[in-house]
């Protein structure tokens, strides 16, 4: 079992983004957002392109909204209007790889194989093991 206060941090993409930094680990630039102004605000200091994210509930591409230029501001600020978000700015990437690492209660860790993972607009698609 994972515990409570892992969940705690990880069902919220702002705390989580937060305790990466602070364990030294090199994150996108974000910010949050909620509402029009912060909007503006984070994409003059990130630019674009940016994705919108929720900051709880969205998965798979779920509760984003990709911005590469301003006619997708629309689709972004009525996100803002139903939720909490942060704008992050966008990673280019080759290929997404996951893996998953498990630890028992006697503090045994395990790692299970690395998958490739195919999204189709911004949806996960599928995910193939070996990667």
């Amino acid at each position: 079992p994972q515990g409570s206060e892992l969940l705690k941090l990880t069902r919220n993409r702002i705390t989580e983004k937060t305790a990466i930094q602070n364990l030294g680990i090199q994150v996108a630039p974000f910010r949050l957002v909620v509402n029009e102004s912060q909007f503006f605000e984070a994409i003059s200091i990130i630019g674009l392109p940016a994705v919108l994210k929720t900051t709880t509930g969205g998965y798979d591409g779920k509760g984003q909204v990709v911005i590469k230029s301003e006619a997708a501001f629309e689709e972004a600020l009525s996100l803002i209007a139903k939720q909490q978000c942060i704008l992050e700015g966008w990673v280019p990437f080759e290929k997404e790889l996951s893996i998953i690492v498990a630890r028992n209660l006697n503090g045994e860790v395990n790692t299970f194989p690395i998958a490739e993972n195919v999204h189709f607009n911004q949806i996960l698609h599928t995910s193939s093991v070996p990667a």
